[in-house]
């Protein structure tokens, strides 16, 4: 009997050593060339993937330091690829046209102006562009706000795709003047339970509670926002677009026009808000919140239909 366990305990060592010999191997063996190819020439960077491989792994930090007059260009070749959460810089475009994004972070994609716990208004980033890309969000990566910019102007964020949000908001604008969003394709699943957030929300600067990191808690409102062709079919999503109804200033002049919408509760909410436009836009499933609270509010032209349309990506 001791015999026979001697050599099964013998045997069970051999097994365990040549696990390890084929885990070393196979790491070994993995491929060096796993991480994208990064050119930076000047202020612009060029970016490729790995041929070879289904996901490339691709920083894109460090981002050069742009200027009004020479701005740090971002060039995404079409591929497939996992990057980290990135704090966008002041003068800075991405373009990522055919391209497609996994998050390897908590915190989803983009990020910027929560570096400036002092500077009041709209002043801790400015002029950002994001142009093409389709940034897919699974529940280890989807915490809070998968975009988030605050106190910060001129943003422009077109001709891209948004799929599944496991956090709080696919987009968030805190204190931002001056965006543009065009032509955005945001659709998927959402899991929360809560009856209240948005898809885009157009947020203020108000406190930790309504904008969590965004000091200085100025009250700092959004500002000439223009939301426009953008396709937001997120039916278990509690609202479409909105705004938050805690505020010391009121968010102006924001115009949603010839964009689709679905969404459980309301398609657009913009209460505590002045001289805003929601017009030429189809509404699905639920309708625009009557608000009144809002200022100046004009809403014409819109259609509303309960059923979603199965041409339309929904989850």
């Amino acid at each position: 009997m001791h015999e026979t366990m001697d050599f099964s305990e013998k045997r069970i060592l051999r097994l365990f050593a040549l696990c390890i010999l084929i885990s070393i191997a196979t790491i070994l063996a993995l491929p060096q060339s796993a991480f994208a190819e990064r050119i930076v020439k000047g202020n612009d960077v060029y970016i490729t993937p790995d041929e070879g491989e289904a996901w490339t792994y691709v920083k894109l930090a460090p981002i050069p330091k742009g200027t009004k007059a020479n701005p740090a260009v971002i060039n995404i070749a079409p591929g497939n690829y996992v990057v980290p959460r990135t704090e966008m810089q002041n003068y800075t475009t991405i373009n990522a046209v055919g391209a497609h994004f996994m998050s390897s972070s908590s915190g989803g994609f983009f990020y910027g102006g929560q570096r400036y716990p002092k500077k009041k208004g709209y002043s801790h980033l400015t002029n950002v562009t994001i142009n093409g890309g389709e940034y897919i969000c699974d529940k280890s990566n989807s915490k809070g706000s998968i975009i988030k910019f605050s106190h910060a102007k001129n943003i422009n964020l077109t001709n891209f795709a948004m799929r599944n949000c496991y956090g709080t908001h696919f987009i968030e604008l805190v204190g931002v003047k001056n965006a543009k969003l065009t032509n955005l394709d945001i659709t998927g699943v959402y899991t929360l339970k809560d009856k209240t957030n948005e898809a885009i929300q157009l947020d203020n600067a108000l406190n930790e509670r309504v904008a969590p990191k965004c000091k200085p808690f100025d009250g700092t409102p959004c500002k000439s926002i223009k939301i426009t062709n953008c396709n937001i079919i997120v039916p278990k999503m509690p609202i479409g677009i909105g705004t938050n109804s805690a505020c010391k200033k009121r968010s102006t002049k924001i115009s949603i026009t010839g964009c689709q919408i679905a969404a459980r509760y309301n398609t657009v909410n913009l209460p505590e808000t002045k001289s805003c436009k929601v017009k030429n836009n189809v509404f699905y499933k639920s309708k625009m919140s009557k608000t009144k609270s809002a200022k100046k509010l004009k809403a014409s032209k819109n259609k509303f239909y309960k059923k979603i349309p199965s041409t339309l990506t929904a989850a």
